[in-house]
């Protein structure tokens, strides 16, 4: 039986960012599933060095707080790490937590409206080229919903194996991912066998597992 190896969680802290680049190499060499960075420090940043140092693995924002930069901004940039690294990307945004906003100035709003309209004008940026998928932070079931709807995935905090597929099932007559055309989440967990081999969910072909305690679902990547 071959055993998939997870993602794993990387973050380039002050003194250490070589030291993390030559790690994130290794962890390509040694057959993990993807690189996940964490909004400690500048994720995208880290995935820029990351796309030149390796050749092959996956890697994604986990997340990058949406109110961090102008959407414009974020979308050159994106799409500059997707005609870098084609494939490899997935930009994963949230609206992150008041208290690491405050340290910044920033407020947030509300939460879905933001969001939706973030997706919205990032894919409608002009001149940017090509640009990656789109995962959202999706703790509670109107966010999930919403992933459906607009996003190529998602990806959760402190998720409840026992849980998912409840709050992954679309509410009776709502307009989930099927009914747009993305697909309806899977979740491998929901079957004795795949959970001994699998310690986390997504997608045929997806990035399994991000850190301990995280799970996504990402679309045919």
């Amino acid at each position: 039986m071959t055993i998939t190896k997870p993602a794993v969680g990387l973050v380039a802290t002050p003194g250490r960012v070589q030291h993390t680049l030559e790690l994130a190499k290794e962890i390509e060499d040694r057959d993990f599933a993807g690189l996940y960075c964490p909004s400690l420090g500048d994720a995208l940043a880290l995935c820029q060095s990351i796309a030149h140092v390796t050749t092959r693995i996956p890697f994604a924002t986990s997340v990058q707080p949406i109110y961090h930069r102008p959407v414009a901004d974020f979308a050159s940039t994106t799409a500059y790490l997707h005609a870098l690294a084609p494939g490899r990307l997935r930009f994963g945004i949230g609206v992150a937590h008041e208290p690491l906003l405050a340290a910044r100035g920033l407020q947030a709003g509300k939460p879905l409206a933001d969001i939706a309209q973030f997706v919205a004008h990032y894919r409608a940026t002009p001149r940017v080229g090509a640009l990656p998928p789109v995962i959202l932070a999706s703790l509670r079931p109107r966010m999930i919903a919403l992933a459906g709807r607009i996003a190529d995935g998602l990806v959760s905090a402190n998720a409840a194996r026992s849980h998912l597929q409840a709050s992954l099932a679309p509410p009776a007559g709502a307009r989930g991912s099927a009914a747009l055309g993305r697909g309806r989440p899977q979740n491998p967990n929901a079957h004795p066998q795949r959970r001994r081999r699998r310690p986390a969910s997504g997608f045929p072909g997806a990035v399994r597992g991000l850190r301990v305690g995280r799970w996504a679902l990402v679309r045919g990547c």
